[in-house]
């Protein structure tokens, strides 16, 4: 190989080390920021729960939805007795869908779809901020 040809691979290599860097990099800050919003928004769940103590309202999953910067949940709202209203919630702005009413013990239900299906409207809710779940039941 004559010198032209080694410069060529030699810019080639430290043209990849550097955008794979920049890449890593991006990644790394991405991460980080996706964590730090996450664990501020179980702190705010954890608020809205102690909040809504009277009935009793368990937070199952709360993300950082950055199409709507803001903290999304799946809410479960118990009733005394066997009933309970499945949501989803921004717990910022407090816009709330019920997604769907169940009653333990309902031998007609088929709770592990409505528990799946309720999953897929707060994935559509959290990464589509005009999106409106609509009520399964």
């Amino acid at each position: 190989m004559n010198r032209k040809n080694w410069l060529a691979l030699l810019s080639g290599v430290i043209t990849g080390v550097i955008a794979t860097s920049a890449y890593w990099h991006s990644r790394q800050e991405h991460s980080r920021f996706m964590f730090d919003h996450n664990l501020e928004y179980q702190q705010v769940a954890k608020h809205y729960e102690a909040k809504n103590a009277s009935p009793p309202r368990r937070v199952v999953k709360v993300i950082y939805s950055s199409e709507r910067d803001s903290c999304v949940a799946e809410v479960l709202n118990s009733y005394a007795g066997p009933d309970a209203d499945y949501s989803i919630e921004d717990l910022l702005s407090g816009e709330t869908h019920v997604v769907f009413h169940h009653v333990l013990f309902d031998p007609n239900s088929d709770l592990q779809k409505l528990l799946s299906q309720w999953d897929a409207q707060f994935a559509s809710f959290a990464h589509n901020p005009n999106y409106k779940p609509s009520r399964l039941n």
